[in-house]
């Protein structure tokens, strides 16, 4: 951390002990003792603040990739996949949307006329199979 080794401490003492005289001292060691320890206690709320803005803006990245997720939108998928650069937007024109939108949702009527309707007949007569025929010999 600060790489101080036991020689400079040792110095660090000795000059205390003259400058602040052993007497006064402990008292003077115990004000540092504080000093340190508030220093610690705000370097570690800035840190846990800092932590808490990180998870929070971590946080605010997943709900919004969720949201795009759960916004999905198939059509403008396909599209930007098929044109990316939007050049044929306007190029089949209304009549051939339409037209295509009709083939890809058929009509309600159409479907329930069908599943209505008679079973198909077979024109062609069954075919009867012939009786079998015993190969034996009277005796």
């Amino acid at each position: 951390m600060l790489d101080i080794g036991w020689s400079e401490l040792l110095v660090v003492a000795v000059v205390a002990i003259i400058v602040i005289g052993p007497k006064d001292l402990p008292r003077a060691l115990k004000t540092a003792g504080q000093w340190v320890a508030k220093v610690r206690g705000i370097a570690r709320e800035f840190q846990s603040g800092i932590d808490d803005m990180i998870r929070d803006s971590d946080l605010e990245d997943l709900k919004k990739e969720a949201q795009a997720i759960t916004d999905f939108d198939l059509q403008e998928s396909l599209d930007r996949q098929m044109d990316p650069t939007g050049s044929q937007e306007g190029v089949f024109g209304n009549e051939a949307m339409a037209s295509i939108q009709e083939v890809a949702e058929p009509d309600p009527i159409d479907t329930a006329e069908a599943d209505l309707g008679e079973p198909p007949t077979s024109e062609t007569p069954e075919k009867t199979s012939p009786e079998p025929t015993s190969n034996r010999a009277s005796g």
